[in-house]
């Protein structure tokens, strides 16, 4: 993950980790968890995707737009 801010009018925002790292989390309470959608289903609130799950963002320039401003490429397309 790469950090970034985010700004707001309340401040800025860092996003520099993920949100779904659950420490703590055990097999035995997770056990215990019902099913989310239908009495006899396998989605509980421990293997459902967060909301997050599937946002992605990308920059793309040029190495010469790179250069200019001082940025070292974290990967060649």
């Amino acid at each position: 993950i790469v950090a970034f801010i985010i700004k707001g009018k309340k401040g800025d925002t860092v996003v520099d980790q993920d949100e779904y790292i659950r420490h703590g989390a055990t097999l035995d309470a997770m056990a215990t968890l019902r099913p989310a959608f239908d009495k006899d289903g396998t989605v509980t609130a421990a293997n459902a995707s967060g909301i997050n799950d599937g946002a992605a963002g990308a920059l793309l320039m040029t190495e010469a737009e790179a250069a200019r401003r001082g940025i070292t490429p974290l990967v060649r397309i």
